[in-house]
Parts: C-alpha cells; structure tokens; sequence
C-alpha cells in the first residue's frame, strides 16, 4: 500500500496534515507528500513543486502548472490511494480523480473557494470515501451526502494532562492575537478601542496577513500598547498562550469562511485554559459562547469595560466545565476520524466505509 497526500502549500502552513501522518507512520505505511512551496522554504524534489516566486498568493496558471507537477508525480509513482487537501486541488484534479481513483481517495476541506462556482464538488463528494471537514458548518454551503467526517485541527486524544485554569490578569489584561492577522478592519478598531489603555496590552505574534499594515497604522498612531512579535517556531506556541490573559479570535460576520470556520486559536486557547474574544455573528463565536470558552462581543464599543466587567465576574468552575465539554466532543468526533482514516489507508476495500 503507498499513499499520496496531495498539497496545496507549505508544510509549515498545514499542521492538519500531520494527523495523516501519524496514522501512517504507526501502521508504517509508505505515502509521498506533494506539496507546493510557495515560500521557498523547503528543499525542492520530485514531490516539493517551486515555481520561482515567494508569497502565498497565486492565480490560475500557476494552478495549471503544478497540476502539471502533480500528474507527473503519479505518472512515476504508482500509488493505491489519495488524499487531495483543498478546494482548489479537487478541482483541478478532477478528472484523474474520477478516472484513476475512483472510490480511492479523500477530499480534504479547510475552507470554502471560489471555485466550487465552477463544478459541482457534490459529485466528487460521492466519489469519494470521505470528504474531511475542519468545521461542521462547512454543510452549511456542501451538498449533502453522508460522506462527509469531521477533523479538529488539534492532536489532543485525551483530558489526563489539561492545564488547569489560572485566574486572569487583574493589574494589565494582555491580549493576544496568536498566528496571521486576517481581519485588518475589526484588529484596527481594537487598537483604537485599547491603544495607550494602561490596562491593557494588545500582543500580535506572528507573520503574514495584515500584520504589517497594523504595524504601520500602531506606529503612527503612536500607540505604545500594542507590540509586534513576528513569526514564531511551532514550538513557541505554548509560552504564548501560556504568557497571555485572553486570545483575539475576532473576525467580521462577514464572508462564507468567517461565518463558517473555525481556526486553530479555537483549540489551543481552550486547551491552555485560555479565555477567547469573539465578535457575534460567527460560527466560532457561537461555540465560545455555547461552551463559555471566553467573552462574545456585539460591538468594540467600550471593549475595555466589557472585558473588564467579563473578568471581574470570570468564574473558574465555568470555564472550566465548559472547556471539558467542548474538547470532549473534538476528541470523540477526531476519534472517528483516525478510525475511518485508518481503515482507508489500511483495509483493502473502502468504497462502502461511509455506510457503517
């Protein structure tokens, strides 16, 4: 049995694609990564696709090239099984898909695309063996189909070593925007509510997004509470959220993938025992307020009173509880993910997994 996992970027920007790994690498399955490195920050090889620029965004023919990449990839390679991550992937793979995989592959989805305007994924969904889900609401704009699983991004298996819930900051509350900055309107609007409030500290660790821009408007605004880290290593993640009172997770209600998503800052913020902000209007934000995992906002109009106010009133046992609930059922429904994706890396016949 080899397996092909098929990406549409840099490892470094797709951790979800370890929780394959681990499972083959367990069951010591062979499998190829083909990626594509739009940062140039891996070693190019027959499976690592470069194509001389450096940046995240590309534009159609650049698709059209590293699908010609892809293809050759296969062509030597003669693989049992694979799994196709993205939107924008399945759909120009589409018809290798359906000719040489029919039944032997996994759709990987992790955001909605533009593209889904342009085929009907709904029919490679029921091609498929299971078609992954980052969120549950992602049904919301899929076709129906009961093949669809659903994967936290997060590699928690049990609670036995959850970090206990420590009380907030009283004297400075520190804020904390962990990984890229993707909303540059809401994250201005926080600045302005918060900047040179001597209680609080406004922190952005990370690269990418709109971080630079925020820089910008801090630096000539000069406000003084609001400080940039820059990019970090996966294993420095921990001290951040250990060092911070409360995660931003703000984004606008506005967008399919606002509405919709749930990004990573949602798990390990509730593992660190971390409480989050959120702006109503989102599927995220529905979930923090359900599990009491931190303070949803209608408005940053006097945000510093109402995180104040949250704080002053924090109640352990209830963060607490709610964290237990909500990381329990991430940890039952990834179950059932390593447990079909075992299966369809493993047995020798899967087109009929999604029935039991």
């Amino acid at each position: 049995m080899k397996i092909a996992l098929i990406c549409p970027a840099n490892r470094l920007y797709m951790p979800y694609v370890q929780s394959y790994e681990q499972l083959l690498k367990a069951q010591q399955i062979d499998y190829d990564i083909i990626n594509w490195d739009r940062l140039q920050l891996e070693t190019p090889s027959e499976t690592c696709y470069q194509d001389g620029k450096i940046g995240h965004q590309r534009h159609i023919i650049d698709y059209v090239k590293y699908k010609r990449f892809i293809l050759q990839a296969l062509q030597r390679t003669q693989y049992d099984r694979i799994i196709v991550f993205s939107i924008q992937l399945t759909y120009f793979l589409k018809e290798i898909l359906l000719r040489s995989f029919p039944q032997r592959f996994i759709v990987d989805i992790r955001d909605h695309h533009k593209l889904l305007h342009f085929f009907d994924i709904g029919k490679w969904v029921d091609s498929s063996v299971w078609t992954v889900l980052s969120s549950a609401r992602f049904q919301n704009w899929l076709p129906k189909s009961n093949r669809y699983l659903i994967h936290h991004n997060t590699p928690l298996t049990n609670l036995s070593n959850l970090p206990h819930c420590t009380p907030p900051a009283t004297q400075k509350i520190r804020i904390a925007n962990i990984g890229a900055t993707r909303d540059i309107a809401i994250n201005k609007s926080l600045i302005r509510s918060l900047g040179n409030n001597i209680g609080f500290e406004v922190h952005y660790h990370g690269a990418g997004g709109c971080t630079e821009e925020l820089k910008k408007y801090t630096a000539k605004h000069q406000i003084a509470n609001v400080l940039f880290s820059g990019r970090y290593e996966a294993h420095q993640e921990t001290a951040l959220y250990a060092r911070s009172d409360m995660i931003n997770i703000l984004r606008e209600a506005k967008g399919v993938n606002n509405q919709t998503a749930l990004p990573n800052r949602l798990y390990h913020a509730a593992f660190m025992a971390k409480p989050l902000l959120a702006l109503a209007g989102s599927y995220v934000a529905e979930l923090v307020a359900e599990y009491q995992l931190g303070l949803v906002v209608s408005s940053l109009q006097e945000i510093d009173q109402q995180i104040s106010h949250y704080f002053k009133h924090f109640s352990q046992e209830q963060f607490d509880e709610g964290r237990v609930l909500f990381l329990s059922h991430v940890i039952e429904e990834n179950a059932l993910f390593r447990q079909q994706v075992l299966a369809f890396c493993t047995e020798e016949k899967v087109g009929a997994m999604h029935e039991t």
